[in-house]
């Protein structure tokens, strides 16, 4: 079974098992018996539980050895002893040196040695105190009789450096002499380097200071040239939607103007037609009735004139409108594109500007030829015979 701390135990027999913890529990007698117990009572408790536990569930499964929840049981109880941080197996670093100093200066010292060493709470008497200080010792290599040692090599040391002093003084001041004729030479040295290093700042800070200027017209030729693009943005999302209004109002007053020069060019002859011959048949040489006829013939094709003649104004109003809106989009985008390639003085840019932002047109196209209703032609004719 493999532990929490790494340790792996192998084992291929109960009665191994048996053994293997009389060996732990006997390694452990300084802590469990004796005088050590009251010492570090809280790790005592830690290990006579968990071997009790251990010898408790060795006998169940020895009572019962075809049980494999007995087997799982034993195995359970060995793992949670040895979970904690503060038991050790017999064979570990802390456990032996508490072993040893329990055979040299007795269990209490070895309990509190054990206790200190994995970090457990102990009463403070002389004796733990000593067993305290041994473990400290033993962790970290030192030998307890070597105090001796040291004091004796530290006289030999002073004895030799006695000699050796005046020496390493002469030794310092010929080294003094040396080293102040060296920092004289060095700080001449370093004033010549500082006064060239400095010429050479300056030339390139004004260097500097001058592409800084060059770098901040720049920035604020390019921040200009941002900002009335950014102006100029809005009349061209402006002027694009308004072509693309007209472009759909294009199509359908296309639409509506063939559908009414389709269906008129049917309809007005044969509305004429039943004019026609419902007069002669109700008219029977009755002048007065062709005339009312003919009047009513000449309202209908006038109203059909008139409205087709509407229709033809407003496509050609949308058609208008539409070349308008484009033409602004194209100026705008193409001064936009001549000030980002150069600058653009204050006239060249009132001059493309003027065009661009004048009134925008209403879309009502002018007659440019005579008025075709029956009210138009009377009123050419009265004034053709007044002129005669």
């Amino acid at each position: 079974m493999d532990l929490s701390n790494g340790e792996r135990l192998t084992f291929s027999s109960i009665d191994e098992i048996d053994n293997w913890t009389q060996t732990e529990e006997t390694g452990f007698q300084f802590l469990t018996e004796g005088g050590g117990a009251a010492q570090a009572n809280q790790l005592r408790e830690a290990y006579v539980s968990g071997f009790q536990n251990i010898r408790q569930n060795l006998q169940g499964w020895r009572n019962n050895l075809n049980d494999n929840g007995s087997r799982e049981n034993l195995a359970n109880a060995i793992r949670t002893m040895y979970s904690s941080s503060h038991v050790v197996l017999l064979n570990s670093p802390f456990a032996r040196i508490a072993s040893d100093i329990a055979h040299s200066d007795g269990n209490v010292a070895a309990s509190a040695a054990l206790a200190a060493l994995l970090g457990m709470n102990y009463a403070v008497t002389s004796e733990t105190i000593k067993g305290a200080i041994r473990a400290a010792l033993h962790k970290y290599g030192i030998n307890p009789k070597s105090h001796d040692v040291i004091v004796k090599t530290l006289a030999d040391l002073n004895q030799v450096d006695a000699k050796d002093r005046r020496t390493r003084e002469a030794a310092f001041e010929a080294l003094s002499q040396h080293a102040k004729s060296f920092i004289d030479d060095t700080s001449n040295v370093f004033k010549t380097v500082t006064a060239d290093f400095n010429e050479r700042t300056q030339e390139a800070l004004t260097t500097l200071a001058s592409e800084k200027e060059k770098a901040l017209g720049s920035i604020k030729n390019t921040e200009a040239s941002y900002k009335e693009h950014m102006t100029l943005r809005a009349p061209v999302d402006y002027w694009t939607d308004k072509a693309k209004m007209h472009r759909d109002a294009v199509k359908i007053s296309r639409h509506w103007l063939i559908g009414f020069t389709s269906i008129g060019s049917l309809f007005l002859p044969s509305a004429l037609y039943f004019l026609a011959i419902t007069s002669a048949e109700l008219a029977k040489g009755d002048a007065a009735v062709y005339i009312k006829f003919a009047v009513i013939g000449a309202i209908v094709t006038t109203v059909a004139f008139w409205v087709g003649r509407v229709l033809l104004r407003i496509y050609f109003s949308d058609r208008h409108l539409l070349t308008d809106a484009e033409e602004r989009v194209a100026m705008i985008k193409t001064y936009l594109a001549l000030s980002k390639d150069q600058d653009v003085t204050a006239s060249e840019r009132a001059l493309v500007l003027a065009p661009i932002f004048r009134s925008a047109a209403d879309g009502i196209v002018k007659e440019e030829g005579p008025d075709a209703s029956l009210a138009g032609i009377i009123a050419r004719l009265i004034d053709a015979k007044g002129v005669k």
